[in-house]
């Protein structure tokens, strides 16, 4: 973490994180009276010239080749405004809550950072998603489905009443 100090302000830090060249850029909000932390991801290319990411590309954020690639056959073209505000929160490990209107992309918000996290060699449980209706709970299901698709052995299940809770505690259980 940077300190929010006055000689930091406007200034560009440049940070290497898993393999990639971050720019960190501390600037004051409108009214002055907080500090916003503002990230510029640079990747290297194979030839090491270092190229900058659009902020309106899902590939600004941190997230693996694979769950690019799905997103990106999904038709996904730009983040929305809950995606680019959570998703890099979720990918550092911060807790969050979202609020946006139906459509706005907020299973992706979360999805996303949520599988990028995921251990595939390990068969425990790594994300839990609850929600108020079996039919979200079905939608949530599908979302992680088609966002997994080429991360390899990733199981999703959505447990909801009206089902036979046994069989579902064995689905848990078999990873």
């Amino acid at each position: 973490l940077l300190p929010a100090h006055n000689t930091l302000k406007n200034r560009k830090i440049p940070i290497k994180r898993e393999g990639k060249t971050f720019q960190y850029e501390l600037v004051q909000n409108a009214d002055s009276s907080l500090i916003d932390l503002q990230i510029e991801d640079i990747i290297e290319t194979e030839e090491n010239n270092i190229e900058k990411m659009s902020e309106d590309s899902f590939a600004h954020f941190a997230l693996s080749k694979e769950l690019l690639k799905a997103v990106a056959e999904l038709g996904y073209e730009s983040p929305s405004p809950i995606q680019q505000k959570k998703i890099p929160l979720l990918l550092e490990g911060r807790d969050i809550i979202g609020q946006a209107q139906t459509g706005t992309g907020k299973t992706a918000a979360f999805a996303l950072p949520g599988l990028q996290a995921i251990d595939v060699k390990s068969k425990k449980v790594q994300v839990l998603v609850l929600t108020p209706t079996r039919e979200l709970a079905v939608q949530v299901d599908e979302a992680f489905h088609a966002y997994s698709k080429h991360l390899g052995r990733i199981h999703v299940l959505p447990v909801y009443g009206g089902q036979s809770i046994g069989q579902q505690i064995k689905h848990l259980r078999s990873g």
